[in-house]
């Protein structure tokens, strides 16, 4: 992170401006506990890590409607997209709630009014990339099915309901061969035209033919310019070299617009059908710019226009790397009214119980499913999450283990809430100067996290590892003035993982607002809060098991 981080007990100078918008969702099912785990909960920490350290944040986060898989699996419940998509909308806003993930601003695009503004927004990107010169017209083949469309005859349905595309194509890749489909492959990162791709094959009925449509690309040259861009934004090298591979097994340009009825359009009177901003390239980058504007109504600029002085922080998993650093940034580099992210963050996949998600075979954990889970501190949840962090490769959410870790952590909490609650007893009226022999230790343990947030990535494991050290310290507590320094420090530490405790420690330290770094020795109420218990029913794997549906 490029800003400074203060020491325990020190104010900044100049606290910085930061907006964080991690990649939004497609809104084709709820969130799951991979995307919580994933760069949500990164981003989380992240954000509240900078508050506490006395920045203005503020994290921004919108969800694809437009998606193609969305279309794709709302025809195959026989739903309408819109509607289903506002419904995952909703699902997926409770999911990052449950663990204490929200935002500042988190607009529902389906609403007509954030629609209208969203065309708005789209429309503008659109005319400031025709302006920067770099949009190309290419007229491709694309693959027509015979899958029958609702509500027309066969053969009726307009063209961009007959294009086999997006989530119902598959094919092999015809750079590496593996098994491909949409316009990426997954395996060697190239982008590619169905035409171009061998073994085309439709999920959803028959190909019949090709019919020829006019599409609009993004040419990135130079590529010199877009490393230039990945090393200013200090992107990790195995993200890097994903990003790379897309360039050599491609031609230097990414698809801006596809065929299509249902999403936003692009007009250009040289196009022979109706084509829409592709979700993982211009639609991509409109989606922060909207947010932007939301931000905006609370005074000032968009953040994301050129100019402006906020640093912007976006984040998203490994296979987003093509569009956030070829589709996004591409944009970003091939106009002037708009600018790109400063940092971008990236996460390898978190697994579960060993396994990849898959909401196919109903190896999944909905993450709206775990309000009223019995026995479980999400506090604790957003520990473990975070110990298991997937940073430098694939992370692995084990049932067993979880439940092992909440109830060691939550055991021990507990035993220390109830040893402070003691020695704080013969004071009850008074809050003491916090002691600052155990101030220096919580000192360097601030440190050590945040330099966990200050380099090319974000380890959240081995910033989670300063909570077991943190709590720790309080195993030779004997006295109130220790109990003081040892609440108010742990308050701090933690606040970017475990809010609620953090919250109720700095409450029964007798002190107000939200755990911040300057605040280590600030005089504290006359009468303090109770300290809190952690002394629920435990959590079992059996809870944890019956969240599969």
């Amino acid at each position: 992170m490029p800003v400074p981080f203060p020491a325990l007990g020190e104010r900044l100078a100049k606290p910085a401006e930061i907006v964080i918008s991690p990649v939004n969702l497609t809104a084709n099912g709820p969130a799951h506990l991979g995307h919580v785990g994933g760069p949500f909960l990164r981003m989380d920490v992240l954000a509240r890590a900078c508050r506490r350290a006395g920045h203005r944040v503020r994290q921004v986060l919108s969800n694809d409607h437009f998606e193609n898989h969305v279309v794709v699996k709302a025809r195959a419940m026989g739903r309408d997209p819109a509607a289903f998509a506002r419904e995952n909308d909703r699902l997926i806003a409770k999911g990052l709630a449950a663990l204490d993930i929200t935002f500042d601003t988190f607009p529902d695009t389906g609403d007509p009014a954030v629609l209208a503004r969203f065309r708005d927004v789209a429309g503008a990107l659109a005319g400031a990339l025709d302006a920067g010169g770099k949009v190309v017209l290419r007229r491709e083949s694309l693959p027509v099915d015979d899958a029958p469309v609702a509500g027309f005859e066969a053969g009726t349905a307009p063209i961009e309901e007959r294009f086999c595309i997006g989530g119902w194509f598959a094919c092999n890749c015809p750079a590496c061969g593996a098994p491909s489909g949409s316009f990426f492959c997954e395996a060697c990162g190239a982008h590619y035209s169905p035409a171009e791709a061998p073994q085309p094959r439709s999920r959803r009925g028959n190909i019949t033919g090709f019919a020829e449509s006019a599409c609009l690309y993004l040419d990135l040259r130079p590529v010199k310019a877009l490393a230039q861009s990945w090393a200013r934004m200090r992107i990790e090298a195995p993200f890097r070299e994903v990003a790379q591979r897309f360039l050599d097994n491609s031609r230097p340009e990414i698809r801006l617009t596809v065929p299509g009825l249902h999403g936003l359009a692009w007009d250009d009177r040289r196009f022979r059908d109706s084509q829409i901003l592709f979700s993982y390239s211009s639609l991509l980058y409109a989606h922060h710019i909207l947010l932007g504007e939301f931000l905006a109504d609370e005074g000032g600029a968009n953040p994301f226009e050129a100019g402006h002085p906020a640093l912007l922080i976006g984040a998203t998993a490994i296979d987003n790397t093509v569009p956030m650093l070829a589709g996004v940034t591409g944009c970003a580099l091939a106009q002037t009214r708009y600018r790109g992210f400063d940092r971008i963050y990236f996460n390898h996949f978190l697994h579960l119980d060993g396994e990849k998600f898959s909401t196919s075979r109903g190896h999944v954990i909905w993450s709206h499913d775990l309000e009223g889970v019995p026995g479980l501190d999400t506090d604790i949840l957003r520990w473990y999450l975070c110990s298991i962090a997937p940073e430098d490769a694939a992370g692995n959410f084990v049932r067993a283990e979880c439940a092992a870790f909440h109830e060691r952590v939550r055991a021990t909490l507990d035993r220390r809430l109830q040893a402070l609650a003691a020695i704080l007893a013969a004071e009850a009226q008074t809050a003491p100067d916090p002691d600052p022999g155990i101030g220096a230790p919580m000192r360097d343990l601030l440190q050590t996290q945040h330099e966990c947030l200050g380099g090319d990535g974000l380890r959240l494991r081995r910033f989670a590892a300063t909570l077991d050290a943190a709590l720790a310290l309080g195993e030779a507590i004997t006295t109130p003035a220790q109990a003081q320094a040892w609440m108010r420090g742990f308050a701090i530490l933690a606040s970017p993982v475990m809010p609620r405790l953090a919250q109720e420690l700095w409450r029964a330290a007798g002190l107000d607002g939200a755990p911040q770094c300057a605040d280590f020795a600030r005089p504290a109420r006359p009468v303090p809060a109770a300290l809190p218990r952690r002394d629920g029913p435990p959590l079992t794997r059996a809870a944890l098991d019956a969240l599969t549906p």
